[in-house]
């Protein structure tokens, strides 16, 4: 029997995991989209991708995976350009259902099983995603403690090499009460010999996944890193951690050199 598994609604359609791929599907525009072979091999090597039960969601096009077993989160970013279009649909327009004789043994099985999973999955679609347009998900009662001390003792959440670097820079700028210009910033992002648009995109997907992040261990939509405008060039930033989450930014550097 093929293996068609329901994963999550995301910004391209639902995504499933078919013969161990993970598969896009764009109803409103009859389109399916396989992850790249780079993408596809990043979420294998997830450290939370394992048998055991997971919770999974995106925030804007950042997917998230939450092995609530041992309270590991990760992540990766997916954007359009991570997705390969298959020559393939999910339903045909105008024809009539397949009989069960021609489902039992199909030259093709991926356009049936979609259309059946379309079935299935196309009910929550509109359901889910309101629901979930406006509200964080629910977590178990020690990831809803917005006390400081409870966080190490509780969860482990995952920031890539590159998001820890930048916490870290901004850290130890910010226990001087100093703010960091972009270009520490993009020192840090190794971006300082690239042009500035490409700068400015990373620094923008750096700190917001670091700050979506750190939204969902508060549960709320308190900044880890915050930025300002400077005072002699208001066209440009310069970053910050408050003093009130000094320690939280502390936690994460040591969890993530621990792990």
């Amino acid at each position: 029997m093929t293996n068609v598994k329901n994963i999550i609604s995301s910004p391209f359609g639902q995504m499933i995991a078919f013969q161990n791929k993970n598969l896009f599907l764009d109803y409103a525009n009859n389109r399916i989209y396989r992850l790249s072979d780079t993408k596809q091999r990043e979420i294998e090597q997830l450290p939370s991708n394992t048998g055991d039960a997971h919770i999974n969601y995106f925030i804007d096009s950042i997917f998230y995976s939450w092995l609530t077993v041992r309270n590991l989160v990760d992540s990766i970013k997916i954007g359009k350009e991570d997705l390969v279009l298959l020559d393939e649909k999910i339903y045909i327009p105008g024809q009539a259902p397949a009989t069960a004789d021609a489902i039992k043994t199909p030259s093709n099985p991926l356009p049936i099983i979609l259309i059946m999973t379309g079935f299935i999955v196309a009910i929550f679609i509109s359901y889910y995603v309101g629901k979930r347009k406006n509200n964080l998900p629910a977590f178990p009662s020690q990831l809803q403690n917005n006390d400081n001390t409870d966080y190490g003792g509780n969860i482990i959440i995952r920031f890539s090499p590159l998001e820890i670097d930048v916490i870290k820079t901004v850290f130890e700028n910010s226990l001087k009460a100093t703010y960091t210009s972009i270009e520490e910033l993009n020192k840090a992002l190794g971006v300082s010999k690239k042009n500035s648009d490409t700068q400015k995109k990373q620094r923008s997907d750096i700190i917001s996944s670091i700050n979506k992040k750190y939204f969902y261990v508060k549960q709320s939509n308190q900044e880890l890193i915050e930025k300002r405008r400077t005072e002699l060039d208001k066209r440009s930033f310069e970053y910050i951690i408050g003093p009130a989450r000094l320690e939280d930014a502390n936690v994460f550097i040591k969890t993530d050199i621990k792990g």
